[in-house]
C-alpha cells in the first residue's frame, strides 16, 4: 500500500461492541480477537528501527547477499542457514514478480498505442484494411477498436457513405 504523503505509518483498527437491542455487555476477550493493522513504507528513512527493517526485507532492490550483511550490520539479525535460503527465494520471488509486472505493463503499452494510432488513422478516413496494416492490428481488432473508441465518429462516418 502507497504511504500517504510518502511518510512511513502504521495505523491499527480494532472490533468495538456496539449495543443494537437491549444491553448485555460481552467481555472483550470473546470477540477483540481479529485486529488490523496496515504498515505505510515511505520514501525515506526513519528513526523506526521496525519501519527500517520492513522497508529492507519488503521495499529495498539490494539483492539477498546485501540484506543478510544489511541484517547483520544494522539490526543485529543473524540468519540460520536456512533463513539466508529463504531470503534468496523471496528475494528472487519478488524480482520475478516485478519483472512480470514490467513485461505485462510493456505488452499492454504496446497494444494501447496500436489502438491509439488505429483511431488516429480511422478519424483521417483511412480504410479499414489499411489501418490494421499499418497499425499491426487484425482487420476486427480496427473494426472493434472503431465501433468501441470512436462511438460516435463511427456513426458520423457511416452517415457520409
Amino acid at each position: 500500500m502507497e504511504a500517504p504523503q510518502g511518510k512511513s505509518a502504521i495505523n491499527r483498527y480494532r472490533l468495538k461492541e456496539q449495543h443494537l437491542l437491549h444491553r448485555y455487555k460481552e467481555p472483550c476477550q470473546n470477540y477483540d480477537l481479529m485486529g488490523i493493522i496496515f504498515v505505510y513504507l515511505g520514501n525515506s528513512k526513519v528513526k523506526d528501527q521496525l519501519i527500517n527493517l520492513l522497508d529492507l526485507m519488503f521495499k529495498s532492490s539490494k539483492n539477498a547477499s546485501k540484506k543478510i550483511t544489511t541484517l547483520h550490520n544494522d539490526f543485529g539479525i543473524d540468519l540460520t542457514q536456512e533463513g539466508e535460503g529463504d531470503l534468496e527465494v523471496m528475494c528472487n520471488l519478488g524480482e520475478g514478480i516485478y519483472e512480470d509486472g514490467l513485461m505485462k505493463g510493456k505488452k499492454e503499452g504496446k497494444i494501447e498505442g496500436k489502438l491509439e494510432l488505429a483511431l488516429e488513422l480511422l478519424k483521417d478516413g483511412m480504410s479499414l484494411e489499411k489501418v490494421a496494416k499499418y497499425s499491426k492490428l487484425s482487420l476486427s481488432m480496427s473494426e472493434r477498436t472503431l465501433a468501441y473508441r470512436g462511438g460516435s465518429f463511427l456513426l458520423q462516418r457511416e452517415q457520409r457513405h
